[in-house]
């Protein structure tokens, strides 16, 4: 509980969970699969897996994150459905072997950002939360574009509005205000000029959203609840942080183009993971009360 009084966004990983199981073993397995890769093929590996040790060591930790992230940002996007996070996983473990470490900053500001709308830990955030989440964002943002500043400062007034607390409103808006201010002295993102010439990757994003629309409509009958307290998901809280995650992932692939969309790929991957998992038999039924 004392981190409870520090946090309202971490969730620790229950074991006892397969679900947690499976994602812990697939991300260490991943990172031993990426150096063995460098390891057996030094001379045909990828560039993104750099040219020594060293190097191969750090892709494959962050190829290992990429990982985690999958299965992570699907548990919150799609909480009843957890075998869907598990295929999310399996996507983005394909599509980094093509194309290497998605952007993980980005990543966990947009799983960050979503938790603290839908509150899946079942607890708000707390201040150090808010304070280290639009931290996050301001750094991500710098070479990421707006949008990763402008996604916290949404998760935190749209939380501060959903609870009806003024005073948490009040000092989600000071913390935007802020986070912007900062953001404008420190000289603000540059903005590519490749990003107005790819309308295909705006296309392509726009259309990946369109899956998650059934589980969006779903959603107003989640079943989970959150780890703490027992107490059932709000639908409202899930349906705004998919939409926030949604619109991070649009708004990047119009600003960025194609490396927009492979920066947050974990959060394409269980978006398509969710899409997809739906259409299996049995798919579209809940198969978990618990989040975890």
């Amino acid at each position: 509980m004392r981190s409870r009084a520090l946090t309202g966004v971490a969730r620790p990983l229950d074991f006892s969970y397969a679900g947690n199981l499976w994602i812990a073993a697939a991300a260490v397995g991943t990172f031993l699969a990426v150096l063995l890769w460098f390891g057996l093929a030094a001379d045909k590996a990828p560039d993104w897996l750099g040219g020594d040790w060293i190097s191969a060591a750090g892709a494959a930790a962050l190829a290992g994150l990429g990982t985690f992230l999958a299965w992570a940002i699907g548990r919150e996007l799609d909480p009843d459905r957890p075998a869907a996070a598990v295929l999310a996983s399996l996507l983005a473990i394909a599509g980094m072997l093509v194309l290497g470490p998605p952007g993980i900053g980005a990543c966990f500001v947009v799983l960050l950002a979503v938790r603290v709308l839908n509150r899946t830990t079942g607890v708000p955030a707390t201040p150090p939360d808010g304070v280290l989440l639009l931290g996050l964002g301001v750094w991500i943002a710098l070479d990421g574009g707006w949008i990763y500043v402008a996604a916290p400062c949404a998760a935190l007034l749209g939380d501060g509005l959903l609870a009806r607390e003024l005073r948490r409103f009040v000092w989600a808006l000071a913390g935007a205000v802020a986070s912007f201010g900062l953001l404008y002295v420190l000289g603000g993102p540059e903005v590519p000029l490749a990003a107005a010439s790819s309308p295909e990757a705006a296309v392509v994003a726009v259309l990946a959203a369109l899956l998650l629309l059934p589980t969006m409509r779903g959603a107003g009958d989640v079943q989970s609840v959150g780890d703490a307290g027992g107490r059932p998901l709000e639908p409202v809280r899930v349906r705004a942080g998919q939409a926030l995650a949604l619109g991070v992932g649009v708004v990047a692939a119009i600003e960025r183009g194609f490396a927009g969309l492979e920066m947050l790929m974990p959060l394409w991957a269980a978006v398509l993971a969710s899409g997809l998992y739906g259409w299996l038999p049995g798919g579209a039924e809940p198969t978990e009360r618990g989040t975890r």
